[in-house]
């Protein structure tokens, strides 16, 4: 029998480190006593993972999962991600909601693969003059390759047959090598075309989730740490490139007043620093909160509101589309990071990814679920939940003993 996870789920509704808290409470799980004993240590988040950051290194100590993914919102992010709306949760800010897909390991079933390809071939046919050249050889990659495997990947979740499994990884991995070079070589052009960036990155991004998701699934989590760490350079140039030809070198511009119409805050910023750090894209100084953020750009001057000609060259709207494409940029790979590192929980725990991605998913209707009972909570759409994560076989034993 699997080490059951937290079932009693947390909703994420006040800052991240209360809600973990709360959880910590909730399961008398060791989080509570490390924040209790370590006071300088701090919480982050990487994809659908929390992280415990402490002087001895990191640790994953809870998963987050949002109830009810929908089509209308990935096509809006995907294939229309100009005009995508940023919403903000309190706890985890607004980049998580560029993503393609929404928080959780529940949302890569096969299934929602499909809707998130779907969205990413209607994005194609906005884009296809940019791409040029490319366009004939992205086209056959996505029509043969990514289609199969996502569909091979939904097999699998319908009859558990593993050779559907292993026929999504390796198609999938092909696929990653094709659009892991075509957004590499755009990223490395005098000007990059963030449009084409963006699509490539996210076709390679897909594909990462696939063979990642197949590698969990087939629990062959050795071999998903090597592909990570392969692609991991990759991964970071494409972020670094993104970030550079996006916001480095003008953060003040996103500060300005004018750019508040389009939902830019100190706190979203705080948050994409804090991303562009752990991807290596930003290295000139620690942004551990808003005030490290604020303090850094104070030297370059915030415009506040002015009737004078705006400052910055390209417009708030332009600098609001470039914003969302970092910020998508950031997501993406942080997803496919968070596989990498359910890979890890899962080699360390003996709790295999498939057992708890059913756990999860059994947790996620039931809040979903109206009942008669005052003693469960109902979770509204599109709320984000906290569940611990299986703690490593060392700790298990421990607390038995």
């Amino acid at each position: 029998m699997p080490v059951p996870i937290a079932t009693l789920l947390t909703p994420v509704a006040t800052s991240l480190t209360i809600s973990m808290l709360r959880l910590a409470q909730e399961k008398g799980i060791p989080l509570l006593e490390k924040l209790l004993s370590e006071p300088g240590a701090y919480l982050s988040r990487v994809g659908d993972l929390v992280l415990w950051n402490g002087e001895k290194g990191s640790s994953v100590v809870a998963g987050l999962q949002a109830v009810g993914e929908n089509q209308t919102r990935i096509l809006s992010t995907v294939a229309a991600i100009e005009n995508a709306q940023l919403t903000t949760n309190i706890a985890l800010g607004s980049i998580h909601t560029l993503s393609m897909a929404s928080l959780g390991i529940a949302s890569l079933t096969g299934g929602m693969m499909v809707w998130r390809l779907q969205a990413i071939q209607k994005r194609l046919d906005h884009i296809k003059s940019i791409l040029q050249e490319t366009h004939a050889l992205v086209r056959a990659g996505i029509d043969a390759n990514l289609t199969v495997a996502v569909q091979k990947l939904g097999a699998f979740d319908n009859n558990q047959d593993q050779s559907e499994a292993k026929d999504a990884r390796d198609k999938a991995q092909y696929v990653a090598a094709v659009y892991g070079r075509l957004a590499s070589d755009e990223a490395m052009e005098k000007s990059p075309k963030l449009a084409a960036l963006n699509y490539a990155t996210r076709c390679y991004c897909l594909a990462l989730l696939t063979e990642f998701r197949a590698r969990l699934l087939l629990n062959d989590t050795g071999e998903l740490a090597n592909r990570y760490m392969a692609e991991k350079p990759r991964l970071e140039h494409i972020a670094g490139v993104t970030f550079t030809r996006t916001i480095a070198g003008k953060p003040e511009a996103f500060l300005a007043h004018a750019m508040r119409h389009h939902g830019v805050t100190l706190n979203l910023m705080t948050e994409l620093y804090q991303h562009a750090q752990r991807l290596s894209a930003f290295t000139e100084t620690p942004i551990r909160n808003s005030t490290d953020l604020f303090e850094y750009v104070w030297d370059r001057g915030i415009s506040g509101r002015t009737f004078l000609p705006w400052p910055f060259g390209a417009g708030p709207e332009e600098l609001a589309i470039n914003l969302k494409y970092t910020m998508a940029c950031f997501e993406d790979i942080g997803r496919v990071e968070a596989l990498y590192l359910h890979g890890q929980a899962a080699r360390n725990s003996a709790v295999p990814f498939k057992d708890l991605q059913e756990q999860v998913k059994a947790a996620e209707e039931k809040v979903q679920t109206p009942v008669e009972s005052p003693t469960i909570t109902k979770i509204p759409s599109e709320e984000i939940f906290a569940y611990a994560m299986p703690q490593p076989q060392s700790q298990q034993n421990a607390r038995s003993n």
